[in-house]
């Protein structure tokens, strides 16, 4: 083989590695975005009544993953435009931009599933329910993987009980509780607003799912319940149970299991 011959091979695999590079790094750049919006979305108005909106991370881990990137990228010129990188890296948290327009430039930089739900969940917590139910419901109908499809669920499942409507609410939580790996915030608000509602076929059939996904002491639990208590003030007042409801949460509310925990809630107690 002549040499004229030998460089084109070498050629088409440089070109490969060099695509390969640039799509790890555009990827890298997303998810720095996605989690920047999360960050920002923290102190967000409607933040509280979002499930999983919680960043993976802290401000100063990211601060130096960020920056590793900035200069990876200077370093091989990949041709990525990380402007707004840049500016997120070099600024305090409280001037960055609004956490839409971040989660916005994340599912540009890399189109997908889960850069689509962090903007529906980032929309809503900064009140747009309109804009950010439009994004869950398209989601939910398109059958992504199940750890996007019931963050999907819970955050419509968010956008109704904002507006009172319990019962598509409680429908929504439902379906998340169905996937694999479904979190416990999901579970926790699906055996209240079944108790809520007085539906009691629903209300066991959550309390069982929740006794039998969750212990006691599962991570993530106290912050779905803390979480939960603060939307009962917010959104409920002073609305107590009644009837047959009443009586079934105070059999439920007997011991340590998650439902008790659940149950003493929604009767007004300390879960």
């Amino acid at each position: 083989m002549s040499a004229r011959r030998r460089r084109f091979p070498r050629a088409a695999r440089a070109r490969c590695a060099e695509h390969e590079l640039a799509r790890l790094l555009r990827r890298e750049l997303a998810l720095l975005l996605q989690e920047a919006a999360l960050l920002r979305a923290r102190l967000a108005p409607f933040g509280l009544f979002m499930p999983g909106l919680a960043p993976r991370g802290t401000l100063a881990a990211w601060r130096g993953e960020a920056r590793a990137l900035l200069a990876r990228l200077a370093a091989q010129g990949a041709g990525l435009d990380a402007a707004l990188l840049a500016e997120l890296a070099g600024r305090p948290a409280r001037r960055w931009p609004r956490a839409s327009r971040l989660a916005a430039a994340a599912r540009a930089a890399l189109p997908g599933a889960e850069r689509s739900l962090v903007l529906a969940q980032v929309l809503f917590a900064e009140g747009d329910a309109r804009g950010s139910r439009s994004l869950f419901v398209e989601l939910c109908t398109a059958d992504p993987e199940e750890d996007v499809l019931w963050r999907a669920c819970a955050g419509l499942a968010a956008t109704h009980e904002c507006e009172g409507n319990d019962l598509l609410a409680l429908g929504a939580l439902e379906r998340a509780a169905r996937c694999d790996g479904c979190g416990p915030e999901a579970l926790v608000d699906g055996l209240f607003l079944a108790l809520a509602v007085s539906d009691l076929a629903r209300a066991r059939r959550a309390g069982e799912r929740l006794d039998r996904l969750l212990a006691a002491d599962a991570a993530g639990l106290d912050g779905g319940l803390a979480r939960l208590a603060a939307r009962v003030v917010l959104l409920r007042g002073a609305a107590r149970l009644s009837g047959a409801a009443l009586d079934l949460a105070r059999g439920l509310a007997r011991g340590g299991a998650p439902s008790a925990r659940v149950a003493r809630l929604a009767l007004g107690g300390e879960p």
